[in-house]
């Protein structure tokens, strides 16, 4: 038996049938379990940029 756990966070998430045929050349898997986050800051933020002080 082989499980995987993946968190992801994105800007953009998509549905789950998509997710779905992303992960169909996994073998093996006999549980997964996936965790969507909408990433709370933009692309741009300074905030969170290498380039700020």
């Amino acid at each position: 038996m082989n499980a995987a756990i993946v968190p992801l966070v994105t800007h953009e998430p998509t549905d789950c049938e998509h997710d779905g045929r992303a992960l169909d050349g996994l073998v093996g898997l006999s549980h997964l379990t996936v965790e969507v986050r909408r990433c709370a800051d933009g692309p741009g933020d300074q905030e969170h940029s290498a380039s700020s002080d």
